[in-house]
């Protein structure tokens, strides 16, 4: 119905709706993709900016945590059996540790293991006496021996919401004897007020999750503080968030809301940052731009219209006089005759060329004949089949070259339907008596290739080529055609193409010489790994590439691996075309003829330069610090591990200084972060130099470092360096307009002993050798005693 209506339509109305149609599908196009590109540029812009502010802040409250525990942990080492089981004089030491009760805005406590709280700061909270037993924080500090963040919750008394760091306290023996408690607020000024405090946009919010146990530690929207989170599935953004994904997404709210969402994780607590702002805010200039070029849409679509149709109408009326005059000489009673030339414009060329064709469908006709004849003789000459099908009869005739070509009987009949659909794949029959059936019904002619199976089994590839005949009626009486056997002609074509395709999409560069090693054939991949394009090295030898890294030894070697196996597998160092030096993993194989000869050398190689140099950049960071470059705690536990194998091996003394910066926490808190690592870097530069060749230094804390000193006859030969260290140290370090002094405390201890100690027993003397050097004023050295460590 609609084809035949559309074809009642005359060609100005047709080529006008024609033409109106592409431009309107490519103008609503461009139109949609110009909006989608605007509102997915964006978002991805919102989205990684948004994304940014979170991590910054996710990096602020993860820093603020970890400062924290620092300083709780630190003061819970300084806490002694004695100290503990003395309430009043830990109450009296806590009292003088200002700065962790700065940390916390409720105060630190005390636990003894059963859970009774012994000491707190500020006394006037009144915790002590009261017991926390069940308290997850206490159960996971006892438990685990780790510190512990726990659930944000209620305070005992109802009166406040918090959340408690808490770390244990162990005796010399590393036993948890205790606990220690830092205890923060959210109803109170903390140092999570950067979300309390502000407001994402004008309607957004940020969010701080506590994963773990599904509630809300605080918000913007200080309502939501402590309140569990969604249930699971009804924002499934929200649910990424919550299994690890950071990054940004669009998200739909439990109350139906569509909001822009970013999410960072704080790896010291487990928690979730998160910051929302509905899309309705964040993509409010671009759907005011979407409803701009909507109306532009319409406006430019009618105008083309009516250009289109006045176009139209004004141009082609020469042509649809040119129409009417052609249906007349379609009469067959009417001789062939030219058409009138009414002007000379484009028009009047395609009526001129009309009347050419005239004359040359007359030419055709008398050559025709003779180029049939031709065509017969040629097919008999090139062993090509043919075959004929009666549309009445369905009856198929055969050449004999055909019968060969399928491996029939000469001495039988042509095959009947069934008999034909068995000579072919299903697939292959399929499409030709699909052929044969539009051929018969419409006269259109085709050429197939098809896939045959002969009467023997063998598979094979056959070109059918077919073609209708027809009366004086013109109507069909007959197919006919051709066939020719192109099984070789398919398998050399598909070799070819494999071959083509593994040498030109292969990801390895491959080079092929001769076999005096002359380049004859690279691929696209060697010149994007090389550099030198495929005109520039053939003819030369690959030697053009060789780095000099390799010694001549190498290279005989190889050639030798490859003259004795025909193939040489390995790593080598070659030269890119601008000079650079690169890596590859090369695989060299040895082509040879039926004589046994080489005739040819084919080379597969790959770039592996960032393999390798991500390997060593992955090992150095496995075992240096990334501020101060120097080892850490991993590379000293190995270093210690050999250190002490070497002294009992060559009976000599090692020492193990634990290394305390005194003043470091000041330095940090008054000038900043960014001072104090310059700090750190500075001081470490300076420990390494006042070390002997052979002495290693390691960083393993915020401000805390080990150094072990080789090769000693005995432990006063230690006391040089040792001075050395602490003059690097003491002396002050200027950065601008600030001169800035620390000074540190050395615990010693040597190793071998009377008894036989481990490394982490030997980091545990000195770390016990450097609380009594501060103990002791500060700023000197002190060694470990068998004693100290009884006592």
């Amino acid at each position: 119905m609609y084809p035949t209506l559309f074809h009642r339509l005359s060609i100005k109305t047709r080529v006008t709706l024609f033409t109106l149609v592409i431009f309107l599908i490519s103008l609503w196009a461009l139109a949609f993709y110009a909006s989608r590109v605007l509102q997915n540029d964006m978002q991805r812009l919102l989205g990684e900016q948004q994304f940014s502010t979170v991590s910054f802040i996710a990096e602020e409250i993860n820093h603020e945590l970890g400062d924290r525990i620092e300083r709780l942990e630190k003061i819970a080492r300084r806490i002694t059996p004695t100290l503990l089981d003395d309430p009043a004089a830990l109450q009296k030491f806590l009292e003088q540790q200002w700065f962790i009760q700065e940390s916390f805005n409720t105060g630190v406590i005390a636990y003894r293991p059963d859970g009774l709280a012994i000491a707190n700061v500020p006394l006037s909270a009144g915790r002590v006496g009261i017991n926390y037993a069940g308290r997850d924080y206490l159960v996971g500090a006892i438990g685990t021996g780790k510190t512990i963040i726990g659930r944000p919750h209620h305070s005992k008394s109802k009166k406040f919401r918090e959340f408690v760091i808490a770390t244990p306290i162990r005796d010399p023996q590393g036993n948890v004897i205790g606990v220690l408690s830092g205890v923060t607020n959210l109803d109170s000024a903390n140092f999570l007020d950067i979300i309390v405090g502000n407001r994402y946009g004008e309607s957004g919010n940020y969010l701080l999750i506590d994963p773990e146990h599904g509630l809300f530690v605080t918000s913007t929207d200080k309502a939501r503080t402590l309140q569990p989170l969604p249930v699971p599935g009804s924002n499934p953004m929200f649910d990424r968030y919550l299994h690890g994904l950071n990054g940004y997404g669009i998200a739909t709210s439990s109350l139906g809301i569509e909001q822009l969402t970013a999410a960072k994780r704080i790896p010291v607590a487990g928690w979730l940052m998160v910051a929302e702002l509905p899309t309705k805010e964040a993509f409010a200039p671009i759907r005011t731009m979407q409803k701009r070029m909507f109306v532009a849409t319409i406006l430019l679509t009618l105008l083309a219209g009516i250009l289109i149709w006045w176009l139209l109408r004004h141009h082609l009326s020469p042509l649809f006089a040119a129409t009417k005059t052609l249906a007349r000489l379609a009469d067959p009673d009417r001789p062939l005759q030219s058409l009138a030339i009414a002007r000379h414009d484009e028009i009047g060329q395609l009526i001129g060329s009309f009347n050419r064709l005239i004359e040359t469908v007359r030419q055709r006709e008398q050559a025709l004949h003779q180029t049939q004849t031709e065509l017969h003789e040629a097919q008999r000459i090139a062993h090509v089949g043919s075959w004929k099908l009666d549309a009445a009869t369905n009856r198929v005739v055969w050449s004999d070259e055909l019968y060969r070509m399928l491996a029939w009987d000469l001495e039988t009949p042509t095959p009947n339907y069934a008999e034909r659909s068995r000579l072919f794949t299903p697939d292959s029959w399929e499409r030709l008596d699909a052929a044969l059936l539009s051929a018969q019904k419409t006269g259109i002619p085709f050429e197939l290739e098809l896939e045959m199976i002969r009467t023997d089994q063998r598979h094979g590839w056959m070109q059918v080529l077919g073609e209708a005949l027809y009366d004086d009626s013109s109507a069909i009486v007959s197919l006919h055609g051709a066939a020719q056997d192109i099984t070789e002609r398919k398998r050399a074509e598909e070799k070819l193409r494999l071959a083509a395709n593994v040498f030109t999409n292969a990801s390895e560069g491959i080079t092929i010489t001769d076999a005096d090693g002359t380049i004859i054939e690279v691929n696209d991949a060697f010149t994007r790994i090389t550099g030198y394009s495929r005109a520039e090295v053939l003819g030369k030898n690959p030697r053009i590439l060789k780095s000099g890294r390799q010694n001549a030894q190498f290279y005989v070697a190889m050639w030798a691996g490859l003259a004795q196996k025909n193939e040489w597998r390995g790593e080598i160092w070659n030269r890119h075309k601008n000079g650079e030096v690169y890596a590859e993993m090369l695989n060299i194989n040895a082509v040879r003829n039926d004589h046994g000869d080489i005739q040819n050398y084919v080379a597969l190689f790959s770039d592996i330069t960032a393999l390798k140099a991500q390997q060593s950049q992955l090992e150095h960071i496995a075992h240096f610090d990334a501020l101060t470059g120097a080892p850490n705690r991993l590379l000293l536990a190995d270093r210690l591990h050999q250190a002490m194998s070497q002294a009992a091996r060559h009976g000599q003394t090692l020492a193990v200084a634990f290394i305390d910066l005194d003043g470091f926490k000041a330095v940090n808190d008054r000038y900043g972060h960014d001072i104090g690592d310059q700090l750190l870097i500075a001081l470490t530069s300076r420990m390494k130099q006042a070390l002997r060749d052979g002495d290693s230094l390691a960083r393993i804390g915020g401000d805390e470092f080990v150094a072990l000193l080789l090769d000693l006859t005995d432990a006063a030969a230690s006391v040089p360096i040792l001075n050395r260290l602490l003059n690097a140290v003491a002396k002050p370090v200027r950065f601008g307009d600030l001169d800035l002094q620390v000074s540190a405390s050395l615990g010693v201890t040597f190793y071998p002993q009377e008894e036989e100690v481990t490394d982490d027993q030997l980091l545990h003397q000195a770390d016990q050798a450097m609380y009594q050097a501060k103990q002791a004023g500060k700023g000197r050295y002190h060694f470990f005693a068998a004693a100290q460590n009884q006592h």
